[in-house]
């Protein structure tokens, strides 16, 4: 599969200068790696920027205001807030010293679905356009800052595998409710 590579090694010996954290300890060291990218602290600002690349958009393809992109963007634009609100609780939990742990999770899931939706509804916007594999006879109608949205697009279908597969998220968030 083109872009992942997995390496295993066998039996390996470093000098003790170069392992992160104690010996033994390694799980402990991944999964605190990849919480925090499950946390994905700076997507509530990279959302804004997509949020407001989108409106102009619907601006620039004189979207009316009764369209369902106007509506999603509306949407979006209170889901994005209630990110960056939880992604500001988290942030006070790690500066606190405090083990994020599901949190991460939830984290993810939400920033992810984001992501997703973002994409979807600049894709939506796009019509026709964004059906072409030659996007050239739609560029009077498409500035080329809106020519990236079908690639967003594909690139946040991976959003709900990459940092954890959100199946995974889920089952993290059911088990630490019933207490495993």
């Amino acid at each position: 599969m083109p872009g992942f590579c997995e390496v295993a090694f066998d039996d390996v010996r470093l000098p003790l200068d170069h392992v992160l954290g104690r010996p033994g300890r390694g799980w402990q060291v991944i999964t605190t790696v990849l919480r925090a990218e499950r946390m994905a602290l700076m997507a509530p600002a990279r959302f804004e920027y997509r949020l407001a690349q989108l409106g102009q958009m619907l601006d620039d393809l004189r979207i009316e205001p009764g369209h369902r992109a106007r509506a999603e963007l509306a949407t979006l634009d209170v889901d994005v807030a209630v990110h960056r609100a939880f992604t500001r609780v988290l942030l006070g939990v790690v500066a606190d010293g405090g083990d994020p742990g599901p949190l991460a999770s939830v984290s993810k899931l939400l920033w992810s679905r984001l992501d997703q939706r973002v994409a979807e509804t600049g894709l939506a916007a796009l019509g026709d356009a964004a059906e072409s594999a030659d996007l050239e006879p739609f560029l009077p109608r498409v500035p080329p800052a809106w020519q990236e949205w079908p690639v967003e697009y594909w690139q946040a279908r991976a959003a709900s595998i990459y940092g954890g597969a959100d199946p995974v998220q889920r089952e993290v968030l059911a088990r630490s409710a019933i207490g495993h």
